[in-house]
């Protein structure tokens, strides 16, 4: 009876939690770092009324870029957002990162998911996986 009773206590406890994918925002490369991103009282209704909210800690240092601003209710660029160095190791086309915003209203967790875009500014050369190629071509060859 008391296991039965924790356990009771316990399912009570957990806050419910919903998912909600948010529509996707495009950013160019090489914004300056706290510029920003977008305002998520535009993108999350009822943000007013939360508690608290912050970002998910995303799954790898390299897609930690973006910052929330709970004063202003924003999203900025944490750190240099470089198109080539992040976007080459996504293994998905276009280049999105998500975010994950975690918002307390009441006793409910809501997590919005926002895909970032990346877009690429061409700030870089080219690089080419191929050396140089030469072809030779004699001058008044007959298979030519």
């Amino acid at each position: 009876m008391n296991l039965l009773l924790l356990f009771i206590i316990f399912i009570s406890s957990i806050h419910c939690q919903t998912m909600k994918q948010l529509n996707e925002i495009s950013v160019n490369e090489e914004l300056s770092i706290g510029a920003i991103v977008t305002f998520l009282n535009d993108k999350i209704p009822n943000l007013d009324q939360s508690s608290e909210y912050d970002l998910v800690r995303p799954p790898s240092s390299d897609l930690d870029v973006f910052s929330i601003d709970n004063r202003r209710h924003t999203v900025n660029v944490k750190r240099r957002i470089d198109y080539e160095q992040i976007c080459f190791n996504i293994s998905s086309l276009p280049c999105r990162i998500p975010i994950s915003v975690a918002v307390s209203i009441h006793d409910t967790i809501y997590v919005y998911i926002l895909p970032i875009r990346i877009l690429n500014i061409n700030d870089n050369p080219i690089k080419f996986s191929v050396n140089q190629t030469v072809i030779e071509i004699v001058e008044n060859d007959e298979y030519w």
